[in-house]
């Protein structure tokens, strides 16, 4: 399914006895925009402290009563490895998570292939990032500014970034589109800036996204041909 991460953001976390905390934060891998951690603040277990756990280890969220259930107990949770320190460090400390629960390192990226693998990916693209903080950036066309990010959407199947929604309220006020990673140029990390591969014109001239609609299918192929892009679904 296609959802919103701003709305995931908040979300209550179950564990299989008790609740534990809220969604602080999902982290991606900017080379393939997939995600590799949920970041949890532990407020109703261990107050002041946060977690990082691999999007394996959730079931479904739960819109009904905006909840996110992960597979582990309390106890399980209370014993393991925390994030103490600060957010930067949750690299050293998923390492550590791992070990401690035997899971699998999940560093690779579906979207790139099997055969990545993070010994031939140079460092700075092994970098996590935080959806939380992207929420913030501006987006430029090609030819002068066109907004800034205002959600991203996850397809919490495969658990990769699909589309930033780009709201263009400083140029077309009340227009929200969408854009997926891929066509995007480049993004300035430390400019807070997104930049996407088209035109302001072509951006102006999308097909409009609806907020309080689910992203579908019909929807994705008429953008899709709009742009003229391949689509992933047939890759």
């Amino acid at each position: 399914m296609l959802r919103s991460v701003k709305e995931l953001l908040g979300y209550g976390v179950e564990a299989k006895d008790g609740r534990i905390g809220v969604v602080r934060d999902i982290l991606f891998n900017q080379h393939g925009w997939c995600v590799c951690h949920v970041m949890i603040d532990l407020t109703d277990l261990i107050p002041g402290r946060r977690v990082v756990l691999p999007p394996d280890s959730f079931s479904q969220p739960c819109e009904k009563d905006f909840s996110f259930p992960v597979n582990l107990s309390c106890e399980e949770l209370k014993n393991g490895p925390t994030l103490d320190i600060d957010e930067t460090e949750y690299r050293k400390h998923a390492d550590e998570l791992y070990h401690h629960f035997g899971w699998e390192p999940c560093w690779k990226c579906p979207s790139v292939g099997p055969e990545w693998e993070q010994s031939k990916v140079p460092e700075e693209e092994m970098q996590m990032r935080s959806c939380r903080e992207v929420l913030s950036y501006g987006v430029g066309a090609t030819d002068g500014s066109i907004g800034h990010v205002e959600d991203l959407i996850l397809d919490d199947s495969e658990w990769i970034i699909r589309y930033v929604v780009v709201h263009t309220r400083n140029w077309l006020p009340g227009r929200k589109v969408l854009v997926a990673p891929s066509w995007i140029a480049q993004i300035v990390w430390d400019e807070l800036k997104v930049y996407v591969s088209h035109t302001r014109q072509e951006v102006k001239e999308s097909p409009v996204f609806d907020p309080t609609e689910p992203v579908n299918r019909k929807y994705e192929e008429v953008l899709y041909d709009y742009y003229g892009r391949p689509k992933y679904w047939d890759e």
